[in-house]
């Protein structure tokens, strides 16, 4: 490796493919190996690159060693509940880097408080705020599978963002009205800029109600950070 900028990408390949992969709720259990195979591969080529490593890393099929692509790190996303399948510490990790990838250069770039927790903005305890739509309330079948869908989806990546942990207590399981307006007064982080109204609105608001398809929405602008972050 020649140079301090080369040893930077190189860097940067593994960091792409470990938080990929994290994000995609893949096993890690491979990586000894993986990284081994690596090292031989870049030394019987002649050269360690940046490029070589993740020209290795995309060669590889399967769960425990591919390189997940674009389309699979936004689908994870929308669809893997990842509060319930990483620890705090992780998706603290992922939401942090997010916060700080959606920096606006206008602003002053601070440092992430060390006190911030994870916050759902629709609550786990969200039936009594937030109601289930009266056509699938009367029908038992239907009810059954949106509140199954509904307490997947809170736990998706869309759902969460980070807080102080003295704000915590204010928003808990309150309303959306209650929590977003805690978040415009309060909250300063990158992340929480996306629950205010935009300047200039027509007199719509897109975020009036919080629910599944307003998550689905924040889940595609997130993956389009993530993917910026850790470049495939």
């Amino acid at each position: 490796m020649n140079n301090e900028k080369e040893f930077e990408e190189f860097v940067c390949v593994i960091e792409s493919f470990l938080m990929r992969r994290m994000i995609c709720c893949l096993t890690t259990k491979n990586y000894n190996q993986l990284f081994i195979s690596a090292i031989r591969a870049l030394d019987k080529s002649g050269s360690v690159t940046a490029n070589g490593l993740s020209k290795f890393l995309k060669s590889n099929q399967g769960d425990s060693v591919r390189f997940p692509d674009d389309q699979e790190v936004k689908a994870s996303i929308k669809q893997i509940p990842l509060y319930q399948k990483l620890s705090q510490l992780k998706v603290r990790t992922i939401l942090g880097a997010l916060d700080l990838a959606l920096h606006d250069p206008k602003s002053e770039r601070l440092p992430l408080p060390s006190n911030l927790t994870i916050e759902h903005v629709m609550p786990i305890a969200w039936a009594t705020y937030w109601v289930i739509p009266k056509q699938i309330a009367n029908d038992p079948a239907k009810k059954i599978e949106f509140v199954a869908e509904r307490n997947q989806m809170i736990h998706t990546l869309g759902n969460l963002t980070l807080i102080t942990g003295s704000l915590n207590p204010a928003l808990s399981n309150g309303s959306w009205k209650d929590k977003r307006s805690e978040l415009q007064k309060f909250s300063k982080l990158n992340l929480n800029r996306y629950f205010h109204v935009p300047n200039g609105n027509s007199g719509t608001d897109p975020m009036a109600d919080w629910d599944e398809s307003t998550i689905s929405i924040r889940c595609d602008e997130l993956s389009k950070a993530a993917i910026k972050i850790w470049i495939y």
